[in-house]
């Protein structure tokens, strides 16, 4: 299947990535501010750690401990994922203040490495959002999501996608999700020392990994016993993964992959999607619910999307270009049933590689 890159006629000027950018840029968006979200990171820290502190000390019943410890984890998610705006270098004009940030959420909370995110997310997956032979987070074997994918397989595994492939990701997948990034990381950074790259950058991070682990469980046996420091540890690593699944696959997964691609800007929008929230979950999502405006201005900081996100929707009206919006609980609908069916589905060219 080919997706033309619009409906304009061919006197009109094809829109750009450029061109979309500027109209951002002139409405005073990407202006540096790592002020609010230091301080944003750090009530969120906050809050995540009053909470949890509350809970190991009072030990309220089951049905009070249960939601304020999901509470307690989508904060610490929260938190983590601030480091977001740090790893594409948004939230200051210096380096070693995004570097930091990111270190921060990402690592110190998170235990992912940022030079492993830098590689995988802005390096690869941005600018080749779902293409199949490019984007790593659409290569998920045994997963198959795409037709294609599923014919590389053998056996068992297409067995496994055609009739449990939604069960698996959302029961294994999605709760192992942030084992399965801190062991890439680790990998990743072993790599890089192999090969004698980024020295410096790579050291720096295997400290920041160092001090998640001494941070999650070395300091808490002073306090706490190994047995409970080790099922803290074990239930937050889960609910951030089914948190982080829940807010990254709904943003592509609901959308067939992309076999080639010759429009940069139809690529970002033909497989990019934003849900609609309520306020607090707004303002604790760190602007991942506006995945199309991060991806056609990925040096825009969270607080910047939801200004953007008009501009945006209008360029896209304008050119006859797709902008996909819906309600969260519709996307992850979506995102379910895609996943089921994805194995059957067939990759796309985008925009007519002749163009």
């Amino acid at each position: 299947m080919t997706i033309a890159s619009t409906g304009q006629a061919r006197s009109t000027p094809r829109p750009t990535l450029a061109g979309l950018r500027r109209e951002l840029e002139a409405a005073g968006l990407g202006r540096p501010a790592a002020g609010r979200i230091f301080l944003k990171f750090t009530l969120l820290v906050v809050a995540s750690g009053g909470l949890l502190a509350w809970l190991l000390q009072a030990s309220p019943p089951w049905w009070v401990a249960a939601p304020a410890a999901c509470l307690a984890a989508w904060l610490l998610t929260a938190a983590s994922m601030c480091g977001h705006d740090g790893a594409h270098g948004a939230a200051s004009d210096h380096d070693w203040v995004n570097d930091l940030l990111g270190r921060l959420g990402f690592t110190l909370v998170g235990g992912l490495s940022l030079e492993y995110w830098k590689h995988k997310h802005n390096a690869l997956h941005h600018p080749n959002v779902n293409v199949a032979s490019k984007d790593p987070d659409v290569q998920q074997s045994p997963m198959g999501l795409s037709a294609q994918q599923h014919r590389d397989e053998r056996g068992a595994v297409r067995v496994l996608q055609r009739n449990i492939q939604t069960l698996g990701f959302w029961v294994v997948g999605a709760p192992l999700l942030p084992v399965a990034l801190r062991a890439s990381s680790l990998r990743h950074l072993a790599g890089e020392l192999r090969r004698g790259r980024r020295i410096r950058s790579v050291l720096l991070d295997l400290t920041w990994s160092l001090a998640h682990y001494l941070l999650w469980l070395l300091l808490p046996l002073a306090f706490l016993g190994w047995r409970t420091t080790l099922a803290v540890y074990g239930i937050a690593t889960v609910l951030m993964g089914v948190y982080l699944a829940m807010i990254f696959a709904p943003a592509h997964m609901p959308y067939p992959l992309v076999e080639e691609s010759s429009d940069p800007l139809l690529t970002q929008l033909a497989s990019t999607r934003d849900f609609r929230t309520g306020p607090f979950l707004r303002a604790t999502l760190v602007g991942l619910n506006r995945q199309i405006e991060h991806h056609v201005a990925q040096r825009l900081h969270h607080l910047d999307l939801e200004r953007a996100a008009p501009i945006v929707r209008a360029f896209c009206q304008r050119h006859g270009l797709p902008y996909h919006e819906t309600s969260w609980a519709r996307a992850l609908l979506d995102t379910t049933r895609h996943i089921g069916r994805a194995w059957e589905v067939e990759e796309v060219v985008l925009g007519g590689i002749a163009a």
